[in-house]
């Protein structure tokens, strides 16, 4: 069986509520990475869009899974500016060697995710086995759904 491992970053809890049903359906972990940034507030979020749009990274806490020993990590991000989030970027770029195979989803209000996909394989160095967005409505009204979508596409 293959062993997967969720990463996720949420600020408002949108991409934490899909991380932990994907989690519940693949019978997998789901390990938030936390930004020790403080992103709270309407500050933290002229400041999060800030610092997504000029592609900075952050200082998060170290993941104290061994991530290589997964065949499959699941990384979730919000959407911030049309852009990946600086936890997400810092986490690519302090764990891409030990991840094996990895997929994407995205939470979002309304931007579309394609070009964040593309930013996340550009840094990855190679391609995503599944790319998926969640909308906010989605997650409100439908996830289910959704969250069996992209269930049997890893399957």
């Amino acid at each position: 069986m293959m062993k997967k491992l969720i990463v996720y970053y949420s600020r408002t809890g949108n991409t934490k509520k899909v991380a932990e049903e994907l989690a519940n359906k693949l019978d997998s972990e789901a390990i938030e990475i936390i930004d020790e940034k403080d992103r709270s507030g309407g500050i933290g979020w002229i400041g999060a869009g800030k610092d997504a749009l000029k592609k900075n990274f952050t200082t998060i806490k170290p993941i104290l899974k061994d991530i290589s020993k997964y065949d499959l990590i699941i990384i979730g991000t919000p959407i911030w500016a049309g852009k990946m989030t600086p936890a997400l970027r810092t986490f690519i770029k302090n764990y891409k060697e030990k991840i094996k195979n990895y997929a994407v989803f995205t939470t979002a209000g309304s931007s579309s995710s394609e070009s964040l996909f593309i930013e996340i394989k550009k840094l990855m160095g190679m391609e995503s086995k599944i790319n998926s967005a969640f909308l906010s409505k989605e997650i409100k009204n439908n996830l289910s759904q959704k969250i069996n979508e992209f269930c049997s596409r890893i399957k």
